[in-house]
């Protein structure tokens, strides 16, 4: 019986066990996402749409075919003559059925440069498809760097709650047991204990958080829950230059490259206006074969070939404006372009300040930090031995665990600031 209890017993850890989601880390994180978020894979199929548009658009250079099938039925005759002559009757003449088989081939020679503006839209297009699938790569990437730390800061801050908690409960009992000698005032005792339920929230605000947490990384892992999700290690980090070059990473950032590739596009609407002015000349075939069905006819076959000019004479002004109106798209699209470069050099140098800030931070906090708790354990000895107020004492306790959180608060900042830096230059974890 005993044997079995643990058989059962093991059976159920297993079980437990093979349900728990092993912790991801980093770099599980990217490759999870880089399958599974919607935003990329969504880019991904949009680059690949360009891909056949652009494919499609080179079908203006070859030859077009086509076959017709036709089958008619019908009487032939005639209609008797007022004069009584000899015309046939209606209905007199036996019901025919013509059948016809066509091929055709068509050939365009010249369409006042549609076709080349054709296929230059395309390609613009397939390179603007080309640069938001490097930025939607370079926002997920920032955004899982985001989540990944909210979830590190999250757990890092419920240890720390943890932390506070036993130590507010120690430094209450401490104050209970002065006030209960009568060497300390109810005032200090009552505010010893809203301290420590203040600790408490603290711990409880910080699962609220995980859980949040938990369904922001779910979210750009491609998951709908992130209720069983775990974390393990850290976001990597790294040290930016101090100095680099903001005009080469301006130029090689996705989004310049978009604002360029959308001013192509401009280019390439306009000579499409432009080119329903021009003629148009196509080379036309035709072989068919046509059998006539109830008559002794054996059928014939017939062939023609021609050439077909078009001239556009009068379009009520639409090709005049439209060409009007494309060319004030070709100056809007300059114009932002020139905007696009300076935002981008105002974002580079703005996320790279922050970025070395905020780095700068988290040293100047840790210092802190140990000074305040070299702080608060001497200040603790002399309360104890009634050489200090309790005051005076809370306020250094109180110091101490601020400055605590704000390390915490600073080591996510660098995590966001790297993001954002990296972000800015259109750079991330996916290739």
């Amino acid at each position: 019986m005993r044997n079995l209890l643990c058989q059962c017993c093991c059976l159920l850890a297993f079980v437990a066990g093979a349900g728990a989601q092993a912790p991801l880390s980093f770099e599980d994180c990217v490759m999870d996402a880089a399958e599974n978020n919607s935003d990329l894979r969504a880019a991904s199929y949009k680059l690949r749409a360009s891909d056949y548009r652009k494919s499609a658009a080179h079908s203006g250079y070859l030859p077009q075919l086509s076959g017709d099938l036709g089958i008619n039925r019908g009487n032939s005759g005639g209609i008797q003559g007022l004069d009584g002559g000899d015309s046939n009757l209606i209905g007199s003449s036996s019901n025919k059925t013509r059948s016809t088989a066509a091929i055709g081939l068509t050939q365009n020679l010249f369409a006042g440069f549609q076709t080349e503006a054709a296929v230059e839209q395309a390609e613009a297009d397939r390179k603007i498809s080309s640069a938001d699938l490097e930025i939607v790569k370079a926002q997920v990437s920032a955004d899982l760097r985001v989540a990944f730390g909210a979830l590190q800061y999250s757990r890092n801050y419920m240890q720390l709650a943890k932390e506070i908690i036993k130590r507010r409960d120690e430094n209450y009992k401490l104050v209970e047991l002065r006030y209960e000698s009568g060497n300390e005032n109810k005032g200090s005792h009552l505010r010893a204990h809203a301290v420590l339920s203040e600790a408490r929230f603290d711990e409880l605000q910080a699962g609220n958080d995980i859980r949040v947490s938990q369904q922001q990384l779910a979210k750009v892992l491609g998951r709908s829950h992130g209720d069983d999700l775990q974390i393990s290690g850290a976001v990597p980090l790294d040290v930016p230059e101090s100095n680099p070059d903001f005009e080469s990473l301006m130029k090689s950032a996705p989004e310049e490259r978009r604002a360029w590739a959308r001013q192509l596009a401009a280019d390439a609407a306009l000579k499409t206006a432009k080119s329903k002015f021009y003629p148009s000349l196509d080379l036309t075939g035709q072989l068919a074969r046509e059998n006539l069905h109830g008559g002794g006819d054996d059928g014939r076959n017939r062939w023609q070939t021609g050439l077909t000019l078009r001239m556009p004479l009068f379009t009520g002004g639409s090709n005049y404006y439209g060409s009007k109106s494309a060319l004030q798209e070709v100056l809007a699209a300059g114009s932002d372009r020139k905007s696009v470069d300076r935002s981008l050099l105002l974002t580079l140098r703005q996320t790279h300040a922050d970025y070395l800030e905020a780095i700068a931070k988290v040293a100047v906090d840790r210092e802190y930090v140990e000074a305040a708790r070299v702080r608060a354990e001497i200040a603790r000895a002399k309360y104890n031995n009634g050489l200090l107020s309790f005051e005076d004492w809370d306020i250094i306790e109180n110091d101490m665990i601020s400055r605590q959180k704000m390390l915490l608060q600073s080591e996510y900042n660098r995590i966001v600031a790297g993001a954002a830096w990296e972000q800015s230059q259109g750079k991330g974890v996916f290739p």
